[in-house]
């Protein structure tokens, strides 16, 4: 009988010790942090003329309905066609960054003879395989284009929007084709499309999509929906 009151105590004290132990280890474990959010003045994507200076629109930001400063970073060549990132970071009081950013393009008007916006479908010609690609008109003789690679990484092999190459369609005054600004997030890789041919009435764009940095490229036509 005492000896069963001994282990019986024994495990009693065992199991408050480690009860006590569980509790002092998960105490004060868990935290909340609010991170900053920000509230951005103008749009998150500009785009200007060239020659026309970028004036800043401003952003504030809120942590925990906290005033917190935001800094910016990132500078525009008004006199420079391309496309440049304003950055915008904040830190809560628990030291814990957020950021956010602003997309700003320059462009240099072209000739406009032939408007060329719409909907397409994509192909990447040796795969008979692509997606949906837009070009919207953002200029005179201007076009943006969601994706120079005719939507083959971005939508038929389901890499997702990081892997489209979004760029520049510009009409020259002799009535050939050039683009510029292609870029593409996931791989950090300028595109361009080289040799366009522009057939209004067959509607369609063809080229070749060339991946500059990766020095590869492959045929593309975008037919219109």
């Amino acid at each position: 009988m005492n000896k069963i009151f001994k282990y019986g105590s024994f495990l009693i004290l065992a199991i408050a010790f480690l009860t006590v132990s569980c509790e002092k280890t998960t105490e004060d474990i868990s935290t909340v942090t609010y991170y900053a959010v920000f509230d951005m003045q103008g749009d998150d994507y500009i785009i200007l003329e060239k020659g026309v200076p970028y004036v800043e629109p401003g952003v504030t930001a809120m942590a925990n309905e906290q005033s917190v400063d935001v800094i910016i970073s990132g500078t525009v060549d008004e006199n420079t066609p391309g496309v440049y990132y304003i950055n915008y970071s904040a830190v809560n009081a628990d030291g814990y960054s957020a950021s956010t950013q602003r997309m700003v393009r320059i462009i240099e008007y072209g000739t406009d003879n032939n408007d060329i916006s719409g909907t397409y479908d994509g192909i990447r010609v040796s795969k008979l395989a692509g997606g949906v690609v837009t070009i919207t008109k953002i200029g005179e003789g201007v076009y943006e284009v969601d994706d120079i690679l005719g939507g083959y990484y971005w939508q038929y092999a389901g890499y997702g929007p990081s892997y489209a190459a979004n760029g520049i369609f510009t009409e020259n005054a002799d009535g050939t084709w050039t683009s510029s600004q292609g870029y593409i997030p996931g791989w950090s890789d300028v595109t361009v499309a080289q040799d366009i041919v522009v057939d209004m009435e067959a509607g369609t764009i063809s080229y070749y999509a060339l991946m500059v940095d990766a020095d590869f490229g492959f045929d593309v036509v975008l037919t219109i929906q």
